[in-house]
């Protein structure tokens, strides 16, 4: 029976630990990037929430999203398309029997999403099956801010656990590697 003796000198540990720690910065640099971008997707969308509204009811200057029904797919189809289901955009002009949206978004039947330029676009009440407003919400908001907060302290924290941060600035590194001998 042959017995094997395995050698492993300073500097392939130090390779080896090298290696895991750029791995490990790897990782935790994706994890806050993806942190990040679901943190503004949350920031764009969550504070604010989408009430339904009266045609005759909406704010001026406010962005809405008008569902279209079988009416206004007709009357609209020559300007905007036929199987038009929905239209968003900022309200310019309202009164009790239309609204009139500077479009930025029109949203076929069959899924597909044309992006406008702003022009201007005349509902009638009668097109409209149904409109919703987007309106800034002071309850969402603090909701997301703890939310983000919380999530702060607990990568923090979680750093701190993992040893990647010591609290000590001249420690935040990593312990050096053994003299070699």
């Amino acid at each position: 029976m042959q017995h094997f003796q395995i050698v492993v000198s300073p500097v392939a540990v130090r390779r080896a630990l090298s290696a895991t720690g750029r791995a490990l910065g790897v990782n935790l640099y994706r994890t806050i990037a993806t942190v990040g971008i679901a943190s503004t997707a949350l920031w764009t969308s969550g504070c604010y929430s989408y009430a339904v509204r009266p045609v005759s009811e909406v704010s001026q200057d406010a962005t809405v999203t008008a569902d279209i029904n079988d009416v206004g797919r007709v009357a609209l189809g020559e300007r905007v398309g036929p199987e038009v289901m929905q239209v968003e955009g900022k309200v310019v002009q309202r009164s009790d029997t239309s609204v009139r949206l500077l479009v930025s978004h029109v949203t076929y039947l069959n899924g597909n999403t044309e992006e406008w330029q702003g022009q201007e676009l005349g509902l009638r009440v009668q097109d409209v099956k149904m409109v919703t407003q987007r309106t800034f919400s002071r309850s969402r908001t603090a909701l997301l801010i703890g939310a983000m907060a919380v999530g702060l302290v607990a990568t923090i924290l979680g750093l701190h656990f993992l040893g990647i941060t010591s609290g000590d600035p001249n420690n935040d590194k990593g312990n050096p590697p053994p003299p070699e001998s």
